[in-house]
């Protein structure tokens, strides 16, 4: 019986898969794009140019320098 063959389903409908899937992940896709630009919207504004998650990087500091051995 073809209902209870899900490899056969799965090759059978292998043409549709593409098409099935395209509006969802588009879907998935704008909402993510959505959520990024409200994040934007939140957070503190920054120079032109910049992103404002710029502003949040720590700087680097240097590490202690050690004492050196004279052989």
């Amino acid at each position: 019986m073809i209902r209870g063959d899900a490899e056969l389903l799965w090759e059978l409908f292998a043409a549709y898969r593409n098409e099935a899937v395209r509006p969802l992940l588009t879907e998935a896709a704008a909402e993510l794009r959505e959520m990024e630009r409200s994040v934007v919207m939140r957070a503190v504004p920054s120079a032109p140019g910049h992103a404002s998650r710029d502003n949040h990087v720590c700087p680097a500091r240097r590490a202690p320098q050690q004492a050196m051995d004279v052989v």
